[in-house]
């Protein structure tokens, strides 16, 4: 799990993050209003979106250049971001599919469906169990909690419409809470993507070190007369 091992540059990166995104869920307070800004369609909102398809295409990324646990968790993340992206993904509805991503049916299936794949997807790789348990005893996961903390948060704003008599507020505070936790999410994808790539570039250089070793010897090879 090497790859998921976060150094304190991505903390302080992550510090900036929870700094930066209030800041700008301000501004577009200032600018468009309360509702406007968390609302459905909002530019947080978007934002989110944005973030949970990059997310899920760097994850899918990592995966392809990893192994055995780390690819696991690549996997897991990949699907993850996925199942928030449907949960963020709420539109007007117009027609026969909106109507049924909107019904509680596509809540229902979707659990299911991810449910599914996991216990599949565990059955197989349930040897790798014992890695992420030593994983999470670590402080390694940090990220990961903070991003569980945020949406958690957000979460208590879920459903209220006013707080200290404000209107709004709630909905502005919880898109504001969840488009950091996304974004955070988003840079330990990132960071996941440059530690697998330098890890799968690693055990190729012996054997280029050893060809140019080979290549040169030869070309350095005494001319017989």
């Amino acid at each position: 799990m090497q790859a998921f091992v976060f150094n304190r540059r991505f903390w302080a990166t992550a510090g900036v993050v929870l700094f930066v995104v209030p800041a700008v869920s301000a501004l577009l307070v200032y600018a468009l209003g309360l509702e406007a800004t968390g609302g459905e369609g909002g530019p947080l909102e978007l934002a989110q979106e944005a973030l949970l398809i990059l997310t899920a295409l760097i994850y899918a990324a990592a995966a392809t250049q990893q192994r055995q646990a780390e690819r696991m968790a690549s996997v897991g993340a990949t699907v993850l971001s996925v199942v928030f992206f449907l949960r963020e993904f709420d539109r007007p509805v117009t027609g026969a599919v909106t109507a049924y991503l909107d019904s509680p049916s596509f809540r229902w299936h979707e659990t299911s469906l991810v449910v599914a794949i996991a216990v599949i997807y565990l059955a197989f790789r349930w040897r790798l169990i014992p890695v992420f348990v030593r994983y999470l005893r670590t402080l390694h996961a940090g990220p990961y909690v903070l991003v569980a903390a945020l949406l958690f948060a957000g979460g208590l704003m879920d459903g209220r419409h006013w707080l200290w008599g404000i209107a709004y507020l709630p909905t502005a505070i919880e898109e504001t809470a969840e488009t950091a936790a996304y974004l955070i999410f988003l840079l330990t994808g990132l960071h996941v993507f440059r530690a697998a790539r330098r890890a799968h570039a690693l055990p190729d250089l012996p054997r280029q070190e050893t060809a140019a070793a080979r290549r040169l010897g030869s070309s350095s090879a005494p001319i017989r007369s």
